[in-house]
């Protein structure tokens, strides 16, 4: 507050009484005519009186100058400095009263002594002024043994309300880890000795007295097996000084019988001179019913992955809220891949992998899904690593947010292409019985026609010829011959057409196109050589069928005959034979360069049963209606393309 200025003070009342002390005696001198010699002349009586004005001088002056020391170097801590510069101010003034009052003895400087005088009794009065305020505190200021007890008190308050917070901390403690069911134990190895909290022993089934605090009772609850990881944990703990925690899963037996899965888990908190371990706290932690549930967890684990490997579904998941996408490896598996080769995610899945054909289709079963919560599971085809598609069934299950909207969905992927064919095969076969049945139908139609013109015209000659007379007779007699022989060739069609209806299960083998047509040639090689026909062939697209040899031997013989019959007169016969593929299934074609045929006109008759279009000689209208048969009774089809003087194209699909 007045930094520096208590030893300027000093320095100046040093230099004041130096000079007083100095000059007095010349000025009393001067005066009087008194040297300094004469001082110690004064009587006996006097001495006392100014030695004693003397030392209470320097005593007031050096007052003051202490109380000011302190007050430049612990001002922060002294109360009221104000106060105390001015009591330090009234007596220095008043110290000065006594040395004037020596000086006086000898020199008559009244005039100076009043005013300090005045001065003192002006700052003695400022102060008492001052310190009117202060006198009710300064009446109840305590004496050091009442401070000393009152400093006691406090401290044996705050130590009873630690203690008291340190009591319930720990009551707290000790309720919490008895209601969460964990046991705590206090061990030190050197004192063989071990406390175990009530709630340790419960956990086993044992009362607090029934479980001595000694370790030997422990030995006999723990599972025998299980004190081998008990004692390598404790060795890995106290090797390291612990800093290799001590966390074990360990097994006892209840006293009930059954087992008690623990986590233990502990720390020294206090060590030897020799790093020996003196004592360890820890707890144990009941997770059995963890246990039980992780094992639950397991066999249910076990039956999905029984139940996964015995359907082999590939698992896929959708995780839109994260914005993750996962695929299994059997996933990627059931299409070629090796794990994540062709990426994964809904992109992936929806725009390179599904059929075309199927896009729209699974997109409404999903919004179905999402927002009708209809079941999601279809069958789709899936373009695999080789190119080619397989048909696989996918279902899942969306989980959708408050509002509805879907943010993950988890489904599986699994392989029925085999349940497909197998299907196929039998809608082929449904199709090939009701085409066998419609056909057996108009087979009957025909025989019925057929066989009922014959016998009917062989009945009537019969009439004829037992009426008629003997030159009669053998002309009769020849046209029934001639109805024998139709009615013979009749049943020998029919009969050919009954052997194709029944004939379809006979197995199919690997044939190929060139080797077929070589031996259907070979056997026309004559017809051809005198036609000068000219035959192209071409199996480069493809080569081989799977198929019935006498079928695909007759179809190749009556469309390349039928080709030689119907060829135009006025030009050389070029006959082309080619293969191609035709979405996954083989196409075969008889390209000529015949008579053509009107089919506005006889197109709906062109491959029935006798029916023919031109006036050849040789013509049976028998050639078309049996390839046709033999065609459709496996399940294929058979078309055809004329123009009239231009020529005909058959396309056989198989």
């Amino acid at each position: 507050m007045f930094p520096g200025w208590p030893h300027r003070s000093i320095y100046c009342l040093l230099f004041v009484f130096s000079g007083l002390i100095l000059i007095g005696p010349v000025s009393l001198q001067a005066a009087d005519g008194w040297v300094l010699g004469q001082l110690l002349d004064a009587p006996l009586h006097v001495w006392p009186h100014i030695l004693a004005d003397l030392v209470t001088w320097l005593a007031y002056t050096s007052i003051p100058v202490m109380i000011l020391i302190a007050l430049r170097r612990q001002r922060s801590q002294i109360p009221h400095p104000f106060l105390w510069v001015m009591f330090s101010l009234f007596i220095l003034t008043c110290g000065i009263t006594h040395l004037l009052d020596v000086i006086v003895y000898w020199w008559p400087a009244y005039r100076l002594l009043g005013l300090f005088k005045v001065l003192t009794a002006l700052i003695s009065a400022a102060t008492a002024i001052a310190l009117l305020p202060m006198l009710p505190r300064l009446f109840h200021l305590k004496t050091p043994k009442e401070v000393d007890e009152a400093i006691q008190g406090t401290a044996n308050r705050l130590e009873e309300a630690r203690q008291k917070e340190l009591s319930e901390r720990e009551f707290i403690t000790q309720t919490v880890v008895e209601a969460s069911g964990v046991g705590y134990w206090d061990w030190r190895p050197m004192a063989e000795a071990c406390f175990y909290s009530a709630s340790f022993k419960a956990m086993f089934g044992y009362s607090d007295d029934e479980w001595p605090n000694d370790t030997k009772f422990w030995e006999r609850v723990i599972v025998a097996e299980d004190v081998p990881v008990i004692e390598q944990a404790l060795a890995a703990h106290f090797g390291s000084h612990g800093e290799r925690p001590f966390d074990v899963r360990v097994r006892y037996r209840h006293k009930a019988g059954h087992v008690v899965h623990v986590i233990s888990r502990g720390k020294v908190i206090q060590w030897g001179e020799g790093d020996e371990a003196v004592r360890m706290v820890g707890c144990h932690i009941n997770v059995t019913p963890l246990v039980e549930v992780e094992q639950q967890l397991r066999n249910r684990n076990e039956q999905l992955e029984l139940v996964a490997q015995g359907i082999s579904p590939g698992i896929w998941d959708w995780n839109r809220e994260e914005g993750k996408d996962w695929w299994s490896p059997r996933f990627y598996e059931l299409l070629g891949y090796a794990d994540r080769e062709c990426g994964c995610g809904s992109e992936v899945f929806l725009h390179q992998l599904l059929h075309p054909d199927d896009l729209e289709r699974t997109k409404a079963a999903l919004q179905a899904h999402f927002y009708e919560q209809a079941p999601y599971k279809l069958d789709i085809r899936m373009r695999c690593k080789d190119g080619k598609y397989r048909w696989f069934e996918t279902s899942g299950q969306a989980k959708c947010d408050e509002s509805g909207e879907p943010v993950r969905m988890v489904g599986s992927l699994i392989d029925i292409n085999a349940r497909k064919q197998l299907e196929r095969r039998n809608e082929e076969s449904i199709a090939i019985l009701s085409g066998q049945n419609d056909r057996l139908l108009n087979f009957a139609h025909i025989v019925s026609h057929n066989l009922r013109s014959n016998t009917g015209n062989m009945m009537a000659l019969l009439e004829m010829y037992a009426i008629e007379d003997e030159d009669t007779r053998q002309q009769i007699m020849e046209h029934f011959s001639k109805s024998a022989k139709q009615l013979f060739e009749t049943v020998d069609h029919l009969s050919e057409v009954v052997k194709i209806q029944t004939d379809i299960n006979r197995k199919r083998v690997l044939l190929q196109f060139d080797e077929i047509m070589d031996k259907v040639l070979s056997s026309l090689r004559g017809e051809l050589e005198a036609a000068q026909a000219h035959v192209e062939m071409d199996f480069s697209a493809a080569p081989q069928i799977n198929y019935v040899p006498s079928y695909l031997e007759s179809i190749c013989l009556n469309l390349t005959s039928n080709a030689l019959k119907y060829r135009d007169p006025g030009r050389i016969l070029h006959l082309v034979i080619r293969t191609r593929m035709e979405e996954g299934c083989t196409v075969l074609e008889f390209e000529d360069n015949g008579r053509g045929l009107d089919l506005a006109r006889y197109g709906k008759k062109l491959f029935g049963l006798y029916k023919t279009f031109h006036n050849n000689a040789d013509a049976r209208g028998v050639g078309l209606f049996l390839v046709k048969n033999q065609v459709q009774a496996l399940g294929g089809s058979i078309s055809v393309a004329s123009t009239p003087g231009k020529g005909s194209k058959f396309t056989i699909t198989f």
